[in-house]
């Protein structure tokens, strides 16, 4: 698969749809790195309005966070094969069954294309300016996050494709670089 010119997008929550809260606050450190989470069952959650006051839609990916995505059954079955790389940790979700997926790591920044904000003095990141990615560092993932602390969760062209085709629900697409958001219905 060539990927010279391939469009990369962060995933954001659709307006009005299903949010995700943890049982447990220390289940969200465990997101991070999910190496260190401790217990074999599934994590504990319930979903809610996005500002908790409200009705909120259906969603096939209720919102937890860009750094780790929650896929109900039908976006699991739909997304398996643009999941190779990625950790899926189980989810009681108002007691049905969900994953939190949490994607594998790959330094894909173009540093040279990119304007970056570190921390003075120090090579961390603390957020991007502007974030261009280099497509030949991507290889054939079509999930991913970048290697710093708090790195959103980046997709390719082909997952949100099979989002759209699937009909799922939930997520926006906003294009790395470009400042226009795609709703997938």
């Amino acid at each position: 698969m060539t990927r010279a010119n391939e469009q990369f997008y962060m995933p954001t929550p659709a307006p009005d749809h299903q949010w995700v809260i943890l049982h447990n606050p220390a289940d969200y450190e465990s997101l991070v790195d999910p190496a260190h989470r401790s217990g074999k069952g599934p994590l504990i959650a319930h979903t809610s309005s996005a500002g908790g006051d409200g009705v909120a839609h259906y969603a096939d990916f209720p919102w937890l966070g860009s750094w780790a995505l929650v896929l109900r059954p039908r976006a699991l079955t739909v997304l398996r094969n643009c999941l190779a790389d990625a950790t899926l940790i189980p989810l009681s979700l108002d007691g049905d069954q969900a994953h939190v997926l949490c994607p594998a790591e790959i330094d894909a920044v173009d540093e040279h294309r990119s304007v970056i904000r570190r921390i003075p003095g120090s090579p961390d990141i603390i957020y991007f300016l502007r974030l261009a990615l280099d497509p030949s560092r991507v290889g054939d993932a079509d999930v991913f996050r970048l290697p710093h602390r708090g790195s959103g969760t980046y997709v390719s062209q082909r997952f949100v494709d099979a989002v759209g085709n699937g009909g799922l629900v939930g997520l926006l697409f906003d294009p790395v670089g470009g400042p226009e958001l795609r709703l997938v219905r």
